[in-house]
């Protein structure tokens, strides 16, 4: 590997060059997606190819906790037809009031849509015509958003089989001599390593731009020029990725250089852009303080914890740096680990199984899943390289799963999911089996920073959907009033504790005084005993900044205490 850069925190500034040409990886790419993502909206490409990638991006849009497009376009109609009636003039201003309020866009995007329906009503369109063939303005941040996440798995696939290749741990694969042979080369490298981390490489709603060549088949002749010339486009900027990523060295990567690298190269702009209010390391750490997971703790190698909401993996990623040094430690918990007969091999064989039967996460969303493999991934590949090298055949595999957390039994969870994309049914088996297994399991511990409030604003979100909230109210005693779904993840974490089990969550703090909050404090009351309850009120801005909101960390066992002594900490800008 002569002449090229090192990627190690020893080398600092070829670590700071890299972050730098992982951007320029990611606008290589998602130029040529726009085009194509563009093509099926317009319908320039139709067939298969194209009811596939909208109708993945209806999964993707509604784990986004957003309205399918045909859903927005229905109740659009009710509310033009309602305010309308035969008469524009002096309909507009009630039109965008009633949308403004009731959907989950931003207000330009509703205004310049209202705008060019109304234009398009004036020139003879009649109200569904108009709608449909302008509604896609208002999801123009989400598709935004969407093709950005989809650069981003594009990716970080081929930088993970990289520094797998450099480290020894994957089989370099050889470039083809098709027509598009980077194009080729990722599609084989996707397929070869589907088995060996499914988080990572299995299709999933981000793979909407991938297209067999059976499905090819059945386009017209012009649709076939269009879409050749924009894989002509994709494999040219595959092309410049790959380039830059083998002109360095993966071999030195130490994992404490992915935290520079790969969750904080992201401005926090970007992260919001993804989908993410991460939460600050400082209240991961004080959250895993409080609640006892700390790498000298007796024990620890025997205890699981789950994140039910684990976003880019930010408690998980933690969790797994205090887990190994946890269990690099000689202690008696884990004595049989430290025995001087057991070649080093198999006792990072070991330790590894013992992380990746301790350490669980969900998401409802595929890329938050796909980031938190891939951070976790980062950490441990140097145990799983030395592993490799003398047993091939060992496979690391995580406990993080795409699924809707909130979804408690077998019978909910065996519902019929993103089962209508051909290669992708077998993923969503895959997830709804792993999926099925968490429900069984119980934990000593249960982490995170669920999701609240203003993510959920519009009637269309999922608890204004009058059908889920009353299968929350079903599920959830915890589901009353104007509830905020934050107390169902309460709730939910609760439940999925041991008995003498500890929960620790950062949240809002309006649970405690507020009218939704009954059935959370009357569940909490009955079922726990909070240890700690920390205000953060007056940091809202500081912590997540750019939301209103009111954060509190509460940390409870799942037991019932006599004495009910909780330490209530209000921190203060003054303090």
């Amino acid at each position: 590997m002569a002449n090229k850069n090192i990627v190690s925190k020893s080398y600092p500034h070829n670590v700071k060059s890299f972050t730098e040409h992982l951007k320029k990886c990611l606008k290589y790419i998602s130029e040529p997606l726009q085009v194509l993502f563009e093509t099926f909206k317009k319908g320039d490409i139709g067939g298969i190819p194209r009811n596939n990638a909208l109708g993945l991006f209806d999964e993707w849009a509604h784990r986004s906790l957003l309205p399918k497009p045909n859903e927005t376009c229905e109740f659009v109609k009710s509310v033009f037809s309602d305010k309308m009636g035969t008469e524009v003039v002096g309909s507009v201003e009630k039109i965008y009031k009633e949308l403004e309020e009731k959907l989950p866009f931003e207000s330009k995007a509703i205004g310049d849509f209202v705008d060019k329906a109304i234009a398009s009503i004036r020139m003879g369109k009649n109200i569904s015509d108009a709608i449909y063939e302008n509604v896609w303005i208002l999801y123009d941040s989400a598709v935004k958003n969407f093709l950005y996440q989809t650069a981003h798995i594009i990716v970080g696939r081929i930088l993970l089989y990289r520094v797998g290749v450099d480290k020894g741990v994957f089989e370099p694969v050889s470039s083809s001599t098709f027509d598009k042979p980077h194009l080729e080369l990722y599609h084989t490298i996707r397929k070869n390593y589907e088995n060996l981390i499914p988080e990572v490489y299995a299709l999933s709603e981000f793979d909407w731009w991938y297209i067999p060549d059976i499905h090819k088949g059945a386009l017209s002749n012009s649709e076939k020029v269009l879409l050749d010339n924009i894989e002509s486009d994709i494999d040219k900027a595959l092309e410049g990725i790959f380039n830059i990523l083998n002109a360095y060295d993966f071999s030195y990567v130490d994992r404490d250089v992915w935290k520079e690298v790969y969750l904080e190269y992201l401005s926090e702009d970007e992260r919001r852009r993804l989908g993410f209010v991460p939460t600050p390391d400082e209240i991961v750490e004080l959250i895993l303080d409080l609640i006892g997971y700390e790498e000298d703790s007796a024990g620890l190698c025997e205890k699981k914890l789950l994140d039910p909401a684990c976003g880019s993996g930010t408690f998980l990623v933690e969790a797994v740096r205090r887990l190994r040094a946890h269990l690099e430690r000689p202690m008696p918990c884990h004595s049989e680990l430290h025995d001087k007969r057991k070649p080093e091999w198999e006792r990072k064989k070991e330790i590894l199984d013992k992380i990746t039967k301790s350490i669980y996460g969900v998401d409802i969303h595929p890329f938050a899943t796909f980031l938190t493999t891939l951070n976790i991934i980062f950490q441990l590949l140097d145990l799983y390289m030395d592993v490799k090298r003398y047993h091939p055949y060992y496979n690391i595999s995580l406990e993080i799963v795409t699924h809707d957390a909130l979804m408690k039994g077998v019978e909910e969870a065996q519902t019929r999911l993103d089962e209508h994309f051909n290669a992708r049914f077998k993923e969503a088996l895959r997830r709804k089996e792993k999926y099925l297994q968490v429900i069984e399991t119980k934990f000593d511990y249960v982490v995170g920073n669920p999701p609240w409030g203003g993510v959920l604003r519009g009637k269309l979100g999922p608890l204004s959907d009058s059908r889920k909230r009353e299968e929350y109210r079903k599920r959830y005693s915890s589901a009353t009033g104007k509830f905020d779904i934050y107390v169902l993840f309460m709730e939910r974490g609760l439940e999925w504790l041991k008995e003498g089990g500890t929960l620790g969550m950062i949240t809002q703090i309006t649970y405690l005084d507020s009218e939704f909050g009954r059935g959370i404090r009357e569940y909490i009351l009955n079922n726990a005993t909070v240890m700690y309850l920390i205000d953060l009120s007056e940091f809202g801005d500081i912590i997540f900044p750019g939301f209103t909101n009111y954060p509190a960390i509460t940390i409870m066992r799942k037991s019932k205490s006599s004495d009910g002594k909780v330490i209530r900490i209000k921190v203060s800008k003054g303090d």
